[in-house]
């Protein structure tokens, strides 16, 4: 490819970038460590929820059908400990919230509209207007077998939360993407290293390396490259990533060697230079089971394509 290839147009390169990805394997990780991960297959719920019909409020379980009471109330039911026992016409029993209905009844009576004596029990306020009032229904939030999470959607904490309630323990996730960054250039040194003259400190790797700082990554640092094909085709010959990122050495000058040396290891070239400035003098190819993405040396340049592609 000569400096008069025509220019990629910006949406196509970054068709042709994903093109050129492959996914990477899976595995089953607890919910504690698949946090920021990809979801790998559907994950279905093992349960219902509610298991029950649930009350959503503190108040009576009643039967609708014998508003406006009295009531007699002949037992409590409680999260985690249900009255198991049929209530029948004109009972009803103490429900907290969360608590499972007792079997015989359909609404909640709150107990802002409650009056109680003893086991007595009437309706001071309006009461519930109708059947199945302040209670959560079983399934309403979901049933066995139902989707909770989509393949390919990201683990964050509320969707691992609802895996859980949905009784899964582990997660199918796609395996953490192994990226190698390489910044290129005789000129360059580690930053907080001595910069007198014209040597210039490395900031695109540490700035790469941030930007996959909030994803499921493992980085690859390879350094500070220099302007010397041996030392580059070795060097990419030796990357075992995903993905391999270069800054520099990309557009058409003499010193301008990761184009040949990717080459010379092995790798293969998609395109190379898109419309867009800065960062015109990108490209993308691939290099084994790694895709690359070559980058400008300018921190500008570098910054604008990273974010795009």
């Amino acid at each position: 490819m000569s400096a008069a290839t025509p220019l990629v147009p910006v949406t196509q390169a970054q068709a042709r970038l994903l093109a050129l990805a492959v996914p990477v394997s899976t595995e089953t990780l607890p919910l504690r460590d698949a946090a920021g991960r990809w979801a790998a297959a559907d994950i279905v719920a093992a349960r219902t929820q509610p298991a029950a019909d649930l009350s959503a409020m503190d108040g009576y379980a009643i039967r609708f059908a014998d508003m406006p009471g009295p009531w007699q109330v002949i037992g409590e039911s409680a999260a985690g400990r249900p009255f198991d026992a049929s209530v029948g016409a004109r009972q009803a029993t103490r429900i907290f919230t969360g608590a499972a209905l007792p079997p015989g009844t359909d609404t909640v009576l709150i107990q802002e509209e409650a009056g109680r004596d003893g086991t007595g029990l009437t309706l001071t306020g309006e009461g519930p207007a109708h059947a199945g009032r302040n209670v959560r229904p079983r399934g309403l939030d979901f049933h066995t077998g139902q989707r909770l999470v989509a393949a390919g959607e990201r683990l964050t904490p509320a969707r691992i939360a609802v895996a859980a309630t949905g009784g899964v323990a582990a997660l199918p996730v796609r395996r953490r993407v192994r990226v190698a960054i390489a910044a290129t250039g005789d000129e360059l040194v580690a930053p907080g290293s001595d910069a007198s003259g014209l040597a210039l400190p490395e900031s695109n790797g540490v700035m790469l390396a941030a930007m996959l700082g909030d994803l499921p990554v493992e980085i690859i640092d390879l350094g500070i490259l220099p302007d010397d094909l041996d030392a580059l085709t070795r060097a990419f010959a030796g990357v075992r990533a995903d993905l391999l990122v270069t800054t520099g050495g990309a557009s058409v000058g003499d010193h301008d060697l990761v184009r040949p040396a990717l080459a010379a290891a092995g790798g293969t070239i998609d395109f190379w230079r898109i419309a867009l400035r800065p960062g015109k003098p990108m490209m993308a190819g691939r290099l084994g089971d790694a895709l690359v993405l070559g980058l400008p040396g300018n921190p500008v340049s570098a910054f604008v394509t990273a974010m795009l592609f």
